[in-house]
């Protein structure tokens, strides 16, 4: 649907009522983000923005002289006035660059046919060979071509966007403003009460900007691109100097539609090509998935084992296949949900066999603890408790004590996950206060968070999924504290060995501590990891020297965080102090959370999104840091439209990359590009997010942590003063009767759920969903999976084949194997996958071996607990990881060491405590 006709005349040529949006039901706010040049983003019509005023005006459309009406009119006529002198300058820019480069390459033509036997590119078409300087060339005039259409399809898109808004404030606003209520600062602009409308009288003024003529005035630049293209240049056209813009060039004789559809006909083999590549990269994918099934198909026929059947077999190959899946990275739950469907479906397992973990009191104790540990992070008790325990100490041994004993008694009620998701802005403020990094401890917490929690059968999933096999088993399951003693004693030995081995692995940041007295804070890998983050310059910042404006004083580095300043498309990497901004500059920075939290409150910036989305003015937005885990549906998708697919309602301001870190001050990419980085499990991004975000999405697994950067509302809305006490007793109520065993665990759970919904700490819908239901899917998929490998004689084979290569070590010898494989697998794998999948095996042993089969389960229980080796082994690991300057290597060099001794104490204490 095209304009008014009278807009068509003030539009002149460059109105396209074909061009008009033709999906009339579909807002043209969705629709202009959908036509963004990702790298010409910061200079189109801020529709969305704009549209956001009009709705602040038309909801105190009965107070048309309050402050807050005059104040959202006055914003509304400046922005849109400052928009359209962006979207004008920006497009004058751009034209002139692109007039001069189809100057350079007619040049270049030129000089090609005088040096050389160059003909033109039409021989291409006739599928003559040319040279790879020709290639080269005729790709710069098509890229030009493509860019000069891009800048076409830009003023068209922005001129609709200026009608459609100015369209929108008379239908919503203009009936409501009194006579006598001018725009400010622009006598010229109407009185919207006059005969005359916004929505005209911008029109009228439109037409004096280029861009709103930008048909006429791009037509010599496409009808010279043309006739490159088309070899309709004699060497004396080449020589005169190109029409000047909006001149009427001659009419050519072959159109560019023709040209690259014949280019796409004569490309056909090219296209062939790249469909080969993609099909041999997708059988590249799952080239390992078809040898396993050969090899395993091949055993089968060959009858290795004459105790393994058809239906053995197959198990084992969908047990490898899951293994497989896994490891590259698909997710958990689909893949062991899968697994049992797929056995279940074949007849393997019978229904009741596959599916009855969801009616296991362990499954749902360990879905219904999820709860617990949500309300006690949302009451602060963590925090609470802990203040007044950490101090101040001067010397780390001391500081390790303070923070890990009062962490390890938590986490035998609480999950590791939460604790320490609590505790890391505590720990972030405290490590600052004491004068030590927080490297130091970050990682020594999430590893004694590991170690310690098997000293409760309950503290942990994994120890609870243990418990559901044995009594599916029909096996006795372990008292609530079995473990207790083994598990203490190699939580003291971790404790004991992070105090002495951290200042020596990681000493960097013990040495950048005591550089830090003399002012050098650039030691190589002790800055704490930064953000990339674009603002534009939209307010009294420009024309200010960057040494006088308040946007350094708020960067942690200072200038030196500024990595470049891109002006109109143009990057200026020369960044002094004497830099002066300009209106419309964009500013690559590299900074901290806390500087980007400072950047969002500072006027005359505005922060850029990265995803594609754009920002309503009224709208109340706070700053929330994520990081993404491997369900979350960004993981494998680019970093534009990731509002779209994410379906947060949040836009992306800032990223960090878990496996690349830049330091303050790097070049880093230009705007466009940014929106190409590829999101991957662990990387860090910070929305811009509606207030019920941070409450809703607290406890998805789309994500290892969530971080409230700065709130909207107060954190503690509608909890009770003594919310914080009332919920840690409760909690010690509930471990207090599942460890005298008054209650069972699920019934102690349940009730304490009861307990603190009826005291106002939770609320029925808040728990409901905290339920990871993700999680308890791993478990139930995993559940069927084991079923089936003891149940088709699987894991007896792999026992004996243990045995037969460990008989000599005898029963340390069989440990010992049991707890590397589970150390092994649990690097890759989750957890509660490593339990259920190794318990077979593990059941096997035992009984072949003639071993206590509760001693074989506690190594197993020591051994799982052992996910040291990597930071994406398990969330608190990779907590860490994104919040310090890790390297990757840092957690195998530490987690190494400490993995050896938890064995070499840990198996001879489980024999000594479990003899039969």
């Amino acid at each position: 649907r095209g304009p008014p006709k009278r807009s068509k005349q003030k539009l002149g040529a460059d109105h396209h009522p074909r061009r008009a949006c033709p999906c009339i039901m579909v807002k043209f706010g969705k629709v202009i983000e959908e036509k963004f040049v990702p790298e010409w983003q910061p200079y189109y019509c801020s529709y969305t923005r704009l549209k956001g005023w009009i709705d602040e005006m038309e909801a105190n459309d009965s107070e048309s002289g309050s402050t807050r009406y005059r104040a959202a009119r006055q914003t509304f006529f400046e922005e849109l006035k400052q928009n359209l002198e962006r979207v004008d300058t920006f497009y004058v820019t751009q034209e002139a660059r692109a007039q001069a480069d189809v100057e350079k390459c007619r040049t270049k033509v030129a000089e090609k046919r005088r040096s050389t036997s160059f003909k033109g590119f039409q021989r291409q078409r006739s599928g003559s060979l040319i040279s790879t300087e020709e290639q080269a060339l005729k790709t710069e005039v098509v890229d030009l071509l493509e860019r000069v259409k891009k800048l076409e399809e830009f003023a068209f898109t922005n001129a609709e966007g200026f009608r459609k808004i100015t369209k929108k404030f008379d239908k919503r606003v203009g009936k409501v403003v009194p006579n006598n209520l001018e725009s400010p600062k622009d006598q010229e602009s109407p009185t919207v009460g006059s005969t005359l409308r916004l929505n005209d009288y911008v029109l009228d003024k439109m037409a004096e900007h280029a861009f709103a003529n930008s048909s006429v005035r791009l037509t010599p630049l496409l009808s010279a691109i043309e006739r490159l293209l088309c070899d309709e240049d004699t060497a004396e056209d080449l020589a005169e100097p190109l029409l000047p813009a909006g001149s009427v060039p001659r009419k050519p004789t072959l159109k560019i539609q023709q040209f690259l559809a014949d280019s796409e006909g004569s490309s056909f083999s090219e296209l062939a090509y790249l469909q080969v590549c993609k099909a041999a990269q997708l059988l590249r994918q799952n080239c390992l998935i078809l040898l396993l099934s050969l090899v395993v198909c091949a055993c089968a026929w060959q009858d290795l084992d004459p105790d393994l059947t058809l239906k053995s077999w197959f198990v084992i190959w969908v047990a490898l296949v899951a293994l497989v899946l896994l490891a590259q990275g698909q997710e958990t739950d689909g893949v062991m949900m899968s697994a049992t469907l797929l056995l279940n479906v074949t007849g393997i397992l019978t229904v009741q066999e596959a599916w009855a973990a969801f009616a296991n009191d362990v499954v749902l104790a360990v879905a219904a603890l999820g709860g617990v540990s949500s309300v006690l992070a949302k009451t602060g008790v963590i925090d609470a408790a802990f203040a007044p325990l950490l101090g101040k100490p001067k010397y780390y041994a001391v500081a390790m004590l303070r923070l890990c004993l009062p962490a390890m008694v938590f986490n035998m009620g609480i999950s590791n996950t939460c604790v320490m998701s609590c505790l890391m802005p505590v720990l972030e403020k405290w490590s600052v206060e004491i004068g030590m990094h927080q490297a130091l401890f970050l990682m020594p917490l999430s590893y004694l968070l590991l170690v310690s929690g098997v000293t409760a059968m309950f503290s942990t999933s994994t120890n609870l999924v243990c418990q559901g096999q044995l009594a599916s088993h029909g096996i006795a399951k372990f008292d609530q504290f079995a473990l207790f003693v083994p598990g203490a004693v190699c939580s003291a030995l971790t404790l004991i060995y992070m105090v002495v081995a951290v200042p020596v692995i990681l000493h960097r940041f013990v040495k950048s501590e005591e550089e830090a007295s003399d002012g050098d804070k650039a030691n190589k890998g002790t800055s704490p990891r930064l953000f990339t983050v674009y603002v534009q310059v939209v307010g009294h910042v420009a024309s200010k020297p960057l040494g006088n404006s308040e946007l350094v004083e708020t960067l942690a580095g200072g200038i030196g965080d500024l990595c470049h300043c891109e002006r109109y498309g143009e990057i200026l990497t020369k960044l002094s102090q004497d830099f002066a901004l300009q209106l419309d500059d964009i500013l690559c920075i590299r900074t901290t959370a806390e500087s980007i939290v400072k950047l969002q409150q500072t006027s005359g910036i505005r922060l850029l999104t990265q995803d594609g989305s754009e920002q309503k003015a009224s709208e109340v937005k706070e700053l929330v840091q994520v990081v993404l885990d491997r369900q979350s549906p960004l993981v494998g998708n680019t970093l534009e439209g990731a509002n779209r697919r994410g379906k947060y309602g949040c836009s992306t301001v800032a990223y960090r990359s878990m496996s690349v870190e830049e330091k303050a001050g790097e070049c880093c990419v230009n705007f466009g590009s940014a929106a190409n980085t590829m999101l991957a499990q662990g990387d860090t991004l910070i929305f811009a997010a509606p207030p019920e975000f941070y409450s809703s999405f607290r406890d998805s697994s789309d994500f290892v942590l969530l971080r409230r950067l700065s709130s909207a509302q107060k954190a503690d809305a509608g909890l009770p003063e003594n919310a914080a006490a009332i919920s840690g007793g409760i909690v010690l109520v509930m471990i207090f009767c599942v460890g005298c065993q008054l209650l069972p665990l699920l019934v102690a759970v349940l009730s304490a759920l009861f307990a603190l919904i009826m005291t106002g700490c939770a609320t029925l819908d808040g728990v409901m969903k905290s339920v990871k239901l993700r999680t308890v899917c791993v478990i139930v998929g995993a559940f069927g999976l084991g079923t089936a490998i003891g149940k088709e004689g699987v894991a007896r084979v792999l026992a004996q084949l243990l045995i037969f290569i460990l008989g000599p070590f005898g029963a340390t010898g069989y440990l010992s194997a049991i707890f590397l494989a589970t150390v092994a697998l649990g690097v890759v794998f989750h957890g509660t996958a490593v339990v259920i999948l190794m318990f077979p095996v593990c059941l096997e042993v035992a009984n072949s071996a003639g071993l206590p089969v509760h001693q074989v389960m506690a190594v197993l229980c020591m051994a799982v607990a052992c996910q040291l080796l990597s930071p994406i082994s398990y969330q608190t690991n990779l907590m860490a990881y994104t919040a310090c300057a890790y390297d990757f290597a840092d957690f195998t060099k530490v987690g190494a060491g400490l993995v050896a001794m938890i064995a070499v104490v840990s198996i001879p204490m489980c024999q000594l405590y479990f003899p039969g």
